[in-house]
């Protein structure tokens, strides 16, 4: 599965590199990233923080909190490695543009149309097909463009809050 995002570009990376400790990187990084909670209970833990994740010694995960009523609700999240490279703390970063409930719809939708156009083509309504295909084509397609957009914002949002001096 992870070859076809690769394919989709919906899994990108990126790379800091500090002139701090890795434990200083670790508490500065806790400053911003709450523990991870539920996807569906971020807004029961309130905090000014962005992101919600595990921060780890050697590795750490985040995702955007969710908020409640907010329709951009980002599917992006990433994995980071932390190493020591020339007495600097190395950071690489691998973010992915989906989620589990993501996935589940680009394996659930396609799924559920090849259901739907058998049954058009075996009761022979073949007039349903006009509104059918553009209709199937769309919300196959938008799924992907929507998580696109959201990696690049999640991107951006990572570069700025993880500029540690």
């Amino acid at each position: 599965m992870e070859s076809l995002f690769k394919k989709l570009k919906l899994i990108d990376s990126l790379e800091f590199e500090y002139d701090i400790e890795p434990k200083e990187f670790q508490k500065r990084i806790k400053l911003i990233v709450d523990e991870e909670t539920p996807i569906l209970l971020d807004e029961l833990y309130r905090s000014k923080k962005i992101f919600c994740g595990k921060v780890g010694d050697k590795k750490f995960t985040l995702r955007k909190k969710r908020k409640f009523m907010n329709l951009n609700i980002q599917s992006s999240n990433a994995v980071g490695i932390i190493s020591v490279v020339n007495q600097k703390t190395k950071l690489n970063v691998k973010i992915f543009g989906y989620d589990e409930i993501s996935t589940l719809a680009i394996i659930v939708g396609p799924i559920f149309f090849l259901i739907l156009f058998y049954v058009i083509i075996t009761k022979e309504a073949y007039p349903a097909l006009i509104l059918f295909v553009p209709i199937a084509t769309l919300i196959l397609i938008f799924p992907y463009y929507i998580m696109k957009k959201n990696m690049k914002i999640f991107r951006i949002e990572l570069k700025e809050n993880l500029k540690f001096k």
